[in-house]
């Protein structure tokens, strides 16, 4: 259209009558705003992604703010974690093979005990007494604690949980940043990205779970105005982040452990 304008020496400014340079231009503007569509709608169901995990982890985060006792569930947690990890440490199916002692000092890690095992040549037997010993220790922490048992379990899940959750977000924005380029090898970057996110969705759900059950065994509490205070910080904590409307970009270091952990991912799935 240009090349035409220039052409006829049509002055600049002059009213366009000419049905074909209009259709012209009507045409180009519809391809435009087919592609602007397009690409607006590729964003929306990149967002979608992330939503559908806010909305799982602010339902998580309501569930927890209700007050009510965490005991349930966080046994449930001990018995979900320890299968998954006795599976990953005692691989392949000959118990002569089993490693046993990474399995202890996994154990110790997790508690802050040395468990002695009973020797056996069954997974599911390994796991019922691995479970029982954990639950155990974690029924005993409560009694230690008493009635302020509750209030801290509470405020360490909110506190695991936002921390982690954060972390995710940034994790989620580098892999976006860089998802596009799996078009150059005949792969959706979309479908790339769903797969990716779900799998880092999952393992900071594993991590919530772990951490918070290592952090219940192995805290200290000197007194009950401790706890409290621990309480009030993160309930002021809470209002903060609420209130917030924006969150801080990572910083040099985050970013290096954000890439090195999807490195490691990709580097999982080729084994």
């Amino acid at each position: 259209v240009k090349w035409w304008m220039e052409k006829l020496k049509v002055p600049e400014g002059e009213p366009i009558e000419s049905k074909l340079v209009s259709k012209a231009i009507e045409n180009a503007q519809k391809r435009v705003e087919a592609q602007n569509f397009q690409i607006r709608k590729r964003l929306l169901e990149f967002d979608e992604v992330i939503n559908s995990q806010r909305e799982a982890v602010y339902s998580l985060r309501r569930e927890i703010l209700e007050g009510k006792s965490l005991k349930d569930e966080v046994e449930g947690f001990i018995e979900e974690i320890l299968r998954k990890r006795v599976y990953e440490i005692l691989e392949g199916d000959e118990p002569e093979s089993w490693d046993f002692k990474a399995l202890k000092d996994y154990l110790k890690e997790l508690t802050g005990r040395e468990l002695d095992l009973k020797p056996s040549r069954d997974k599911e037997e390994v796991v019922k007494e691995v479970v029982e010993r954990v639950k155990e220790l974690y029924r005993e922490k409560r009694e230690e604690l008493g009635e302020i048992a509750d209030e801290l379990e509470r405020v360490l899940a909110l506190s695991t949980l936002d921390n982690l959750w954060r972390e995710h977000l940034y994790t989620l924005d580098h892999l976006r940043e860089g998802i596009h380029l799996r078009g150059y090898a005949h792969r959706d970057p979309l479908v790339e990205y769903k797969r990716e996110s779900y799998e880092l969705f999952e393992e900071m759900m594993n991590s919530f779970k772990e951490s918070l059950i290592r952090t219940f065994l192995q805290v200290v509490v000197e007194s009950k105005e401790e706890v409290e205070r621990e309480i009030e910080r993160e309930e002021e904590r809470q209002r903060e982040v609420l209130s917030s409307i924006s969150i801080s970009a990572p910083t040099q270091e985050r970013r290096q452990t954000l890439r090195e952990r999807l490195k490691r991912r990709r580097m999982k799935r080729r084994r």
